[in-house]
């Protein structure tokens, strides 16, 4: 099935206006509401679809209603499809962009996005909590630490084996920390710093 999926009714859809959707037939009940509400349940129980859903993926299962399926989804726009198969209480979502998403009531009502200030960039919209807690109430409200910037407060909570660790951290970034000669971005190396023997290399400079 390459990338729309292995099971063909646990996969994605195309529809008649060439917008995607996927439909998640996981259980015996949503695959005999599937086939009654595209008006196919002559296929309950079918011997060429044994053991419905996980079953299907048997290779002539597949080539059977895979096709059927297909051409049932490409005769209506998604909007519809999204109505009907939710009317019926069978799992399916539309395939978005990450704007689309962003801006659906699914993300909205669950507050999957939120906004923060970093002191660089400004205000910046990052991922909001995934996961509540009965007994807590958890909130985004900073944009994420630039590295190192709690090393003193660690290694003032570990002492002087949080001391030694953030000395040696910082011999490692000035040992490495290059600057290109095109452009004057920080360059990382892939392999071993002592490969470079320049203080300066240009960006397509071999690592």
């Amino acid at each position: 099935m390459g990338s729309k999926g292995r099971v063909p009714i646990y996969r994605l859809f195309r529809c008649a206006d060439d917008r995607w959707l996927f439909m998640a037939c996981g259980t015996l009940r949503f695959w005999e509401r599937m086939l009654q509400l595209i008006g196919r349940a002559d296929l309950l129980g079918d011997p060429r679809l044994p053991s419905p859903p996980w079953g299907l993926v048997a290779p002539d299962a597949v080539a059977f209603i895979a096709p059927l399926l297909e051409e049932v989804f490409e005769t209506r726009p998604r909007e519809e499809w999204l109505r009907l198969l939710r009317e019926a209480d069978i799992p399916v979502q539309p395939v978005q962009s990450r704007e689309e998403f962003l801006a659906s009531s699914l993300a909205i009502s669950n507050e999957l996005s939120t906004t923060v200030t970093d002191p660089v960039h400004g205000p910046v919209r990052i991922g909001g909590r995934p996961v509540r807690f009965a007994n807590g109430d958890g909130a985004v409200v900073t944009a994420a630490p630039a590295p190192g910037a709690h090393d003193e407060a660690v290694a003032a909570e570990l002492g002087n084996a949080g001391t030694a660790a953030t000395a040696a951290r910082r011999a490692r970034s000035a040992r490495v920390d290059r600057r290109c000669t095109a452009c004057g971005c920080s360059i990382w190396p892939r392999s071993s710093p002592g490969r470079w023997s320049a203080a300066t290399w240009p960006c397509s400079a071999p690592t």
